[in-house]
């Protein structure tokens, strides 16, 4: 399984979903550039530049064969990336695919309009880095999302800031639908996830995927403990065993 992770996190701040996923799986999790400190960021932040760096990171590692799973952001790159034949299929693990799958009620469109366009000026005026450095910034995000103090600093610490400003942009901006690959699909999903329309997201699996496996679960779009124990409480092994007949019984390669 290669993973490509959520924004904004990396392999690092992912540990025990890792750990979890290695006990059923030979887990290969990818970090995005900028997202990361080993992994400098792109000059040019686009979605087609990252989903290169993904393919190009999945191809370094010749594999004979992968399943793809990709947590919201990170489907959103993996979908848009060039798969090799090797791939078997793919994970969709609270995705996003476009800006109508955010949840209106939470983000409604005018909180939308307006944290787009601040990211587009800080980004404009080079600000990222004063910004993320501030106080005012460090209490307001990383203070109120409720992290412990250490995850806290990880995030801080790992991801570029330059990077962090135009992904947000471009998660906020983002009309165009994404295209689905032609392999089997599962999608992995909480119907109480107040990030996501979750209506949506599902309808448009079931309508444009190729096939589709649809579990159901609790995880929690942002938890905030991503810890091994939390995720055996939220995936079962009966859904471990379905993941695994399905791409048995579905995959082209």
């Amino acid at each position: 399984m290669v993973l490509v992770h959520s924004f904004p996190t990396n392999s690092i701040l992912l540990s025990g979903l890792i750990h979890f996923l290695q006990d059923h799986f030979e887990v290969y999790p990818v970090d995005l550039p900028g997202f990361i400190s080993t992994n400098p960021p792109l000059r040019r932040i686009s979605l087609d530049t990252l989903s290169h760096s993904l393919h190009n990171q999945i191809e370094k590692l010749e594999l004979p064969h992968y399943i793809v799973a990709g947590i919201s952001f990170g489907f959103w790159v993996a979908t848009n990336s060039k798969l090799s034949r090797a791939c078997r299929g793919i994970i969709a693990i609270e995705p996003y695919i476009d800006v109508r799958c955010l949840n209106k009620q939470r983000i409604s469109l005018s909180k939308r309009f307006f944290y787009n366009a601040i990211t587009r000026l800080i980004l404009f005026l080079h600000l990222e880095h004063v910004i993320w450095n501030s106080r005012l910034w460090k209490h307001h995000y990383l203070g109120l999302s409720g992290y412990k103090a250490r995850r806290s600093k990880l995030i801080h610490r790992e991801i570029d800031p330059r990077t962090f400003f135009a992904v947000a942009n471009l998660l906020l901006a983002n009309h165009t639908k994404c295209t689905l690959h032609q392999l089997p699909h599962v999608l992995i999903i909480n119907p109480e996830d107040l990030t996501l329309d979750t209506n949506y997201i599902t309808n448009y699996f079931k309508n444009h995927s190729w096939q589709t496996l649809i579990l159901k679960n609790k995880i929690g779009h942002y938890p905030r403990k991503v810890t091994k124990q939390y995720f055996q409480k939220k995936i079962s092994k009966n859904d471990i065993e379905r993941i695994y007949h399905f791409f048995n019984s579905h995959s082209k390669g």
